[in-house]
């Protein structure tokens, strides 16, 4: 559990410092989390590709408290164990209004599916198929699945031109890059790591970089401050924050003060035009990483062997010299 929990801190500190220095560090935390959840796994499979002979020489000193620092262990086990299942239960309960939101929602009117496609650039059956109405929210929301859904509210025919086209910009982004279905997944993560800081602050930073992702898109041939303003004009609705739906709005106000901050302090930067090499280096980086993390944990499993080894072969009784 010690090497899990230690090579969990240093991946989580290398994608964190990754991403701050990327422009965009969604795709090196998404990737940090994969592997961290695949380490143990990858520990196995490489024991099992790269066998460890037993050091004969090897010596232990065993201490004379390993009864308690066991049950300390089981302790701290049953407590991470009892943590994940509170947070399982609300993740189900909060997936349950997932479902019914979407079971209440009903097509767009044919109006509104032509001036989505127009805006969009996309064909009406597009539009029909992932584009629904819902008299239960305030801002337009995607909801995951394996055929994700926009959302959007029953007065969104009431909003100005220029907020609907930002709006929907924004929200197609979100649908296209499967940040529903992330958003989920990082939830699923935190859940696990619930007493790791550093996990719920990575999932913070993703979502950051996810929101100024889909807003960069949204301000495409328009003026960010415009886009801001409108964002500052919806911030009286309560956002949604529930785990799997990726709002308009975000998941709380201080996350859209730090969204609207951004928009107004720095330029638009286009995501295509980075090097190919730095796209993938921080990734690559994680990889590595996380390679040697799974190595230092063959070795972890090899020492408690022998030591198993050793305490099973000594004599309980041994001759005087």
């Amino acid at each position: 559990m010690l090497w899990f929990l230690t090579s969990t801190t240093l991946l989580l500190l290398l994608a964190l410092g990754l991403a701050l220095l990327a422009r965009s560090g969604r795709r090196i935390i998404e990737s940090s989390t994969l592997l961290i959840t695949a380490l143990p796994l990858l520990s196995l499979g490489l024991e099992c590709a790269v066998p460890v002979q037993l050091s004969t020489n090897w010596s232990l000193t065993f201490p004379s408290d390993s009864l308690t620092s066991a049950g300390f262990s089981s302790a701290l086990t049953a407590i991470w164990v009892a943590g994940i299942f509170v947070h399982l239960v609300i993740l189900a309960r909060r997936w349950a209004q997932v479902l019914a939101l979407k079971a209440g929602s009903a097509s767009l009117p044919l109006e509104s599916v032509s001036v989505i496609s127009t805006c969009l650039s996309q064909p009406e059956e597009i539009i029909r198929s992932h584009f629904k109405t819902s008299a239960s929210i305030q801002t337009p929301m995607v909801i995951p699945g394996l055929h994700s859904l926009v959302l959007l509210p029953a007065a969104w025919d009431t909003w100005p031109v220029r907020l609907q086209a930002g709006a929907l910009r924004h929200e197609w982004h979100h649908l296209r890059h499967r940040d529903a279905l992330w958003n989920l997944w990082m939830s699923l993560f935190r859940a696990a790591l619930w007493f790791h800081p550093l996990a719920w602050l990575s999932v913070q930073v993703w979502t950051d970089a996810c929101e100024k992702d889909a807003d960069q898109a949204a301000v495409t041939g328009s003026d960010p401050a415009s886009y801001a303003q409108d964002l500052l004009g919806l911030a009286t609705l309560q956002p949604y924050a529930i785990t799997g739906i990726t709002g308009f709005l975000g998941s709380s106000r201080l996350a859209l003060q730090r969204r609207i901050r951004s928009l107004l302090s720095s330029p638009h930067h286009d995501q295509a035009h980075q090097p190919f090499l730095l796209k993938i280096s921080g990734p690559l980086l994680i990889l590595v990483l996380t390679l040697i993390c799974a190595w230092t944990g063959i070795r972890h499993h090899t020492l408690r062997l022998e030591e198993a080894t050793l305490r099973l072969s000594a004599n309980a009784f041994p001759a005087d010299p």
